[in-house]
């Protein structure tokens, strides 16, 4: 029996790739939806912004920041951000 390969599923697939093209696929879409959309996520974001420290010091890690709409851009006004998202091409560092 070989061994799976890191982010191999049972039947060989190697899921990594499987979501990152699919989220690739989709990106262009979802960034088009997420800039005109209304929705709560503004709102949240300031409620964060208001709980933690007022300074640049203060670091934010965003975890599937995607293109960085709107979290990172709006957090990056505030505080130290680095953004990541599945994708290298995603990473992003706002100072």
């Amino acid at each position: 029996m070989n061994p799976k390969a890191a982010g191999e599923s049972e039947s060989g697939v190697d899921v990594k790739r499987l979501v990152e093209a699919g989220y690739d696929k989709i990106a262009p879409a979802y960034l088009e939806w997420a800039t005109k959309t209304p929705t709560t996520r503004i709102e949240e974001i300031q409620k964060l912004i208001a709980l933690l420290p007022a300074s640049r010091a203060t670091k934010v890690l965003e975890l599937g920041c995607g293109a960085g709409v709107p979290a990172t851009q709006l957090l990056a006004k505030h505080f130290t951000v680095t953004g990541n998202d599945m994708l290298d091409s995603s990473e992003t560092r706002r100072d």
